[in-house]
């Protein structure tokens, strides 16, 4: 187990990016083959929807510490 040690000065990104804020610094797509299966174990792996889901094959979450990813699905695959 290794213990967490967080920065006391660290500000979450912002998703959808904003001129003030703390911008992303790297982003993850991962496809899946079934996206409902998929987001439902993220979050309860400890991850969050994020309001903001522009397609409906995408969703977008963020882990715990606040970086955002995105799970997708292929047209096709089943999901």
């Amino acid at each position: 187990m290794c213990s967490r040690v967080t920065e006391p000065l660290f500000t979450r990104p912002q998703w959808p990016s904003a001129w003030s804020e703390q911008q992303i610094q790297m982003h993850l797509d991962i496809e899946v083959s079934d996206l409902p299966s998929a987001v439902e174990r993220a979050l309860a792996l400890g991850a969050a929807m994020r309001d903001s889901q522009p397609q409906d094959d995408v969703r977008v979450l963020c882990d715990p510490a606040g970086h955002p990813f995105c799970l997708f699905a292929r047209a096709g695959s089943g999901a």
